[in-house]
C-alpha cells in the first residue's frame, strides 16, 4: 500500500513540525543538550556556592536552547514555504534513513510501516494496512496520555482560558462538524467546558478515535480543530512536541545526567540502538499522520472480500455444484471437516490393521521357524541314533521330544496363519475404506478449489494461481480463505508488487509477503513478478515454509 500517497494531505503547519522534528530531534543533538543542560544546572550550582563567598559569578551562563524550542523556531520559519517543498524535504529525510534514496514512493511506505511497527513491538505478520492502523492507535493512545498530563497540570485559569478558545473553536463550525464532534465524543451537549472534560480522561470515547477508518473523516476534522485549539492555549504552538515526535520517554532519559552516563558507558551500541529507537519513534508520528488523512480503508473490510460477497460465483455463469444460499460456507466447511474427520479415522483404522497384520505375520514366521530348526534337529537326532547305538535310550527320548515340540508349534502356527490371513482381509478391508474415504475427501477439495479458482480469476485477472496454492486454500476453512483474500488484495492493488515485499527467496525469483490466518496464525504468500503478470506459486503456513529461506 502506499500509504505516503496521503501525507500531502496534512495541513502546512504539521508538515512544518515534522519536518523540524526530524532535522532537529536526533540522537546526537539530543544528547549534545542534554550535556549542555547538565553543564549549565552545574554551573549555576557552582555560581550559587561562589555567590556565598564572593556576592558574584565564578562563570557566566548560556542559557541552552532546549530541542523544543528549536523545533517551535524551526517550524515557524517553514510555515512561509511552499507545502510541495515541505513534503519533498520529508520524504528526502526518509528515503536517506531507510536507505532507499532512489525508491518509489510505495516501497518507501512499506519499509516505513515496517520500521514504525518493530519500533512499537507490533506484529510484523500482519498486513501492511494492519500494521499502520495498529501504529495509530498506539501513537494516538500516547499522545493523549500526553494530553491529559498536560491538562491536569493546568491552573483554574489556564483551564478557563483553554474552555474560552475551545468555545471559539465550536461557534465556528458548522452545524454538521458540531454534530459530527458530538457524536464523537458522546456527549450531550457541547461546551468548552464538556470538550476539556473529554480529554481529560484518555480512557474515554477519544480512546477508540485512531484512524479516519473508525472515526468518520468529519469527525476528525471537526477533532483536530479542537485539537488545534487546546494545543494553541496550552503550549503557545498549534501541536504540542510531545505530540510529533512519539518519543519523549527516549529524550527525557537522554537529557538528563543519567541519559548522559548511559550513554557515554553505552559507547557505539547505545548510539546505535538510541539512533534506531528514535528514528522509529518519529517514524510513527508520520505513519500517524498518513492514516488520518486516508479517506479509504487501510485493508479491505471483510464484506468486501470476493468469498464473503459472492462465494461461488463462476466466470462462465454456472451454478455451483456444492451447497449454496446464505449458510453456504459453513455447510461447505462442516462437510469437508466431516470427509476430512472420516479421511483422518480410515487413514488411522488402516494403520492399525496394518500393524496387527505385520504383528501376526512375524509371530507366524517365529513359529515356522521354530518347527524349522525342531525339525532340523530331530532328523540330526535320528541320525545319531542309527550310528550310536549305546545312546539309543537317550536319543528316543530327545526325539520323542522335539516330535512333541513340533506337533504343538505346528498346531499353534495354523492357528497363527488363520489370524494373519484374518488380519490380511482386515487390512484389505480398511484400504478399501480409506480409498473410499480418499477419494471423497478428495472430491470435495477439487470442488472447493475449482470454485476458488473460478471466483479469483474474476477479482485476480493479473494473477496465475498454482495448483497447489489453490488447493492448499481449499482444504481451508471459510475465514482462513477470507483472510488469504485480505492479502491477495493488498497483493493487487499495488503498483509495483515488489515493493510490499518482505524480501527475495534466496536462489529463485521468488518473493513473499506475510499475513496471518483468522486464528492468528502466521502464513507466507510466495509469489513472482512478471510485467504485469504476478504467479502465485506457495501459499503456506509460516510454520510449513521452513524449507524456504528470505534474503533480506
Amino acid at each position: 500500500m502506499n500509504l505516503l500517497e496521503t501525507y500531502d494531505q496534512a495541513d502546512l503547519e504539521a508538515i512544518a513540525t515534522q519536518l523540524s522534528v526530524l532535522e532537529i530531534v536526533t540522537y546526537s543533538n539530543a544528547l549534545g543538550t542534554g550535556l549542555k543542560q547538565t553543564t549549565e544546572k552545574a554551573t549555576r550550582a557552582a555560581n550559587w556556592l561562589w555567590r556565598k563567598v564572593s556576592n558574584s559569578d565564578l562563570v557566566d551562563i548560556e542559557p541552552t536552547t532546549k530541542l523544543t524550542d528549536q523545533v517551535v523556531k524551526r517550524s515557524q520559519v517553514y510555515a512561509s514555504i511552499p507545502k510541495d517543498i515541505l513534503v519533498k524535504k520529508v520524504l528526502q529525510i526518509l528515503r536517506t534513513r531507510l536507505e532507499c534514496p532512489t525508491a518509489a514512493l510505495e516501497r518507501l511506505s512499506a519499509l516505513l510501516i515496517r520500521e514504525a511497527a518493530a519500533g512499537l513491538d507490533i506484529d510484523q505478520d500482519l498486513l501492511l494496512g494492519q500494521q499502520a492502523e495498529e501504529i495509530a492507535k498506539r501513537y494516538w493512545k500516547t499522545c493523549l496520555e500526553d494530553i491529559e498530563k498536560q491538562l491536569k497540570k493546568q491552573s483554574p485559569e489556564e483551564a478557563r482560558r483553554m474552555e474560552r478558545s475551545i468555545a471559539e473553536r465550536l461557534a465556528a463550525m458548522t452545524p454538521a462538524e458540531r454534530l459530527e464532534l458530538q457524536k464523537t465524543l458522546n456527549l450531550s451537549s457541547l461546551s468548552g467546558e464538556a470538550v476539556r472534560a473529554a480529554f481529560l480522561h484518555s480512557g474515554g470515547p477519544l480512546a477508540g478515535i485512531a484512524v479516519v477508518n473508525m472515526a468518520g473523516f468529519g469527525a476528525y476534522i471537526a477533532l483536530s480543530v479542537i485539537m488545534h485549539a487546546i494545543f494553541t492555549t496550552m503550549l503557545g504552538i498549534t501541536l504540542p512536541f510531545a505530540f510529533y515526535t512519539g518519543a519523549s520517554s527516549v529524550l527525557s532519559l537522554l537529557t538528563g545526567p543519567l541519559g548522559i552516563a548511559i550513554a557515554v558507558a553505552a559507547g557505539v551500541l547505545g548510539y546505535a540502538f538510541g539512533h534506531k529507537k528514535l528514528n522509529r519513534s518519529q517514524y510513527s508520528m508520520i505513519v500517524w499522520t498518513c492514516v488520518t488523512h486516508c479517506k479509504k480503508p487501510l485493508y479491505t473490510q471483510t464484506d468486501l472480500l470476493p468469498s464473503r460477497r459472492q462465494p461461488y460465483l463462476l466466470t462462465n455463469g454456472t451454478p455451483p455444484t456444492g451447497p449454496s444460499g446464505p449458510d453456504a460456507p459453513d455447510r461447505s466447511d462442516r462437510e469437508l471437516l466431516a470427509s476430512a474427520s472420516e479421511k483422518q479415522s480410515a487413514q488411522s483404522s488402516h494403520a492399525l490393521a496394518c500393524s496387527d497384520a505385520s504383528a501376526k505375520s512375524k509371530e507366524l514366521e517365529r513359529l515356522r521357524a521354530k518347527v524349522a530348526r525342531a525339525e532340523s534337529e530331530l532328523a540330526a537326532a535320528r541320525l545319531r541314533n542309527s550310528v550310536v547305538s549305546s545312546a539309543a535310550n537317550q536319543m528316543v527320548s530327545q526325539i520323542a521330544r522335539l516330535e512333541v515340540e513340533i506337533s504343538r508349534t505346528t498346531a499353534e502356527a495354523k492357528q497363527w496363519a488363520s489370524k494373519a490371513q484374518a488380519a490380511e482381509e482386515a487390512v484389505r478391508v480398511s484400504l478399501v475404506r480409506l480409498e473410499s474415504a480418499e477419494q471423497r475427501y478428495e472430491a470435495k477439495v477439487e470442488g472447493r478449489r475449482r470454485e476458488i479458482e473460478g471466483l479469483w480469476k474474476v477479482h485476480f485477472p493479473t494473477f496465475t494461481f498454482l495448483p497447489r496454492a489453490l488447493r492448499w486454500v481449499a482444504e481451508k476453512n471459510f475465514n482462513e480463505r477470507l483472510e488469504v483474500e485480505r492479502a491477495l488484495i493488498e497483493l493487487r492493488d499495488a503498483s509495483d508488487p515488489v515493493s510490499i515485499s518482505r524480501g527475495k527467496m534466496q536462489g529463485t525469483d521468488q518473493h513473499h509477503s506475510g499475513f496471518k490466518l483468522a486464528a492468528g496464525t502466521p502464513a507466507r504468500i510466495y509469489y513472482s513478478v512478471s510485467g504485469a503478470r504476478i504467479e502465485i506459486t506457495h501459499i503456506l503456513k509460516k510454520s510449513e515454509s521452513k524449507a524456504f529461506s528470505a534474503r533480506a
